[in-house]
């Protein structure tokens, strides 16, 4: 985070309130306008999605059904005598992916000493995290203790919720984000971006050309996804070169006990076990299903050095990106063992399998399933099906991310007893594995760029995204 900037949600609501007595009859239309403003644009998106009444005292009725759009709340409520009341419960969700605290509420005075109106729910200091909700509850009731008819037949009353931005959440200031942009153009066909049906909250793109293109490092890189918390993932649109994922010798087993063929294949394990996150005391290759709760084999031990691979990309790469390395941050990258032999599998257990593991670093490479969901072809259903001989051409059409020739390393262990073997990308459709040293392959490296970005730009080929600070 640059630095904390102070947001205001003002949730106010302005209720009309029309008080027409006769017979010991009173009308009263309350009207609740909740705005919204705030300095940081960091994908900050909360707003009210439901409006409820319930409690219902007396002869209180609605006149009508509450509604609701964007940030505007309305609702009309009918009490008939003194007691009369019923109670409004408006739902306030934070949709973005910047964490909110309630710094304050405020309630204005009625004018029309006849109405009496009280909130609860929301209390200052609670907090709003993405993803979440809560409920403001506002009470319109007649006041009891009003014996004679009010000088005035009107009421005016306010809420005004000051939201800030909660500490340790990023933002800058200003504009539509990154996120924002990118989101506003979610499609459900075609090519473009779609919600990732396997992870809340993220959002990828698929199909053949979608307009993912974007300008990092003075290069031409394509947009993976939005992450749930408004970073973009990329990876760079051709390999730098064919690079060994992990040479021979890198890790010795008599230190990194996990990789017992480290002399000869390699080892498979994408980082020490003290550079995951949580760090485990032991990276385990869970055999054959994935899951460490089932499987009555595993292959475990430490793993006391970085692949070969991984410290390459984090250093001496990593030092040919100059002005944009700003825009890079350290994210968690899923390093776990995708696959099984089950006919259940689906990608979502492939990606579960792979986040049993997460590496914290700057520079990676595609996980197995990154390539799997970029198709908008339905046959690619796992990674069993990409691993089938008889699947060939289900996984890499339409689909931008599949390479074009050769082959290309992916950041997933394959589940194999050796513990030398990785998952690769193949042109002519598969997925296949290989030795960790066994053949020098190509190297699209993957990063994460901070959500305080903002872009220009249309993401097409001719006219990519450019990053904008």
């Amino acid at each position: 985070m640059t630095q904390k900037k102070k947001n205001n949600i003002i949730i106010g609501s302005l209720c009309a309130v029309v008080l027409l007595m006769a017979v010991g009859y009173a009308a009263f239309s309350s009207i609740l306008n909740i705005k919204g403003t705030t300095n940081i644009s960091s994908n900050w998106n909360i707003l009210i999605t439901n409006v409820e009444s319930k409690n219902i005292v007396g002869a209180a009725t609605n006149a009508e059904d509450p509604t609701w759009e964007a940030l505007t709340a309305t609702f009309k409520t009918n009490l008939v005598s003194p007691g009369d009341s019923i109670e409004y419960d408006i739902t306030v969700e934070n949709r973005g992916n910047l964490n909110a605290v309630l710094e304050k509420i405020t309630l204005s005075d009625s004018n029309n000493p006849a109405i009496k109106f009280t909130s609860s729910g929301l209390e200052e200091g609670s907090e709003l995290n993405a993803g979440d909700s809560a409920v403001l509850t506002v009470k319109v009731e007649y006041d009891s203790n009003v014996t004679s008819q009010p000088e005035s037949t009107e009421g005016t009353f306010t809420v005004t919720l000051d939201y800030s931005q909660k500490d340790g959440a990023s933002g800058t200031p200003g504009g539509e984000t990154a996120a924002d942009k990118l989101i506003a153009t979610e499609t459900t066909s075609g090519d473009g971006l779609y919600a990732d049906d396997t992870e809340i909250g993220r959002y990828i793109y698929k199909g053949t050309t979608p307009s993912n293109y974007i300008t990092f490092n003075n290069e031409t890189w394509r947009i993976m996804s939005v992450e749930s918390d408004g970073t973009l993932k990329i990876i760079r649109d051709t390999s730098i070169g064919n690079i060994a994922w992990d040479t021979a010798g890198t890790r010795d087993k008599s230190t990194s006990t996990y990789c017992t063929t480290a002399s000869s294949s390699g080892c498979n394990a994408w980082a020490a076990t003290s550079n995951l996150v949580n760090p485990p005391s032991d990276f385990t290759l869970h055999y054959p299903n994935g899951n460490p709760t089932i499987d009555t084999t595993t292959y475990s031990g430490t793993v006391t050095k970085d692949a070969s691979l991984n410290t390459y990309l984090n250093t001496t790469y990593l030092g040919t990106i100059k002005e944009d390395s700003k825009y890079i941050v350290n994210h968690n990258f899923n390093v776990g063992t995708p696959g099984n032999t089950t006919d259940t599998e689906d990608i979502a257990t492939d990606v579960s399998q792979e986040a049993l593991y997460k590496w914290n670093g700057k520079i990676g490479l595609m996980n197995v399933t990154d390539v799997l969901k970029t198709t908008t072809n339905t046959t690619c259903t796992s990674l069993k099906v990409g691993y089938d001989s008889d699947s060939t051409g289900y996984c890499n059409t339409n689909n931008w991310m599949w390479i074009k020739s050769g082959s290309e390393w992916t950041v997933s262990p394959y589940v194999f007893s050796n513990r030398g073997h990785v998952w690769r990308v193949l042109a002519d459709g598969y997925v296949r594995n290989i030795t960790a040293n066994g053949t020098d392959l190509g190297v699209r490296p993957v990063l994460y760029l901070t959500s305080d970005i903002h872009l220009d730009g249309e993401g097409t080929q001719s006219n990519p995204y450019k990053v904008v600070s």
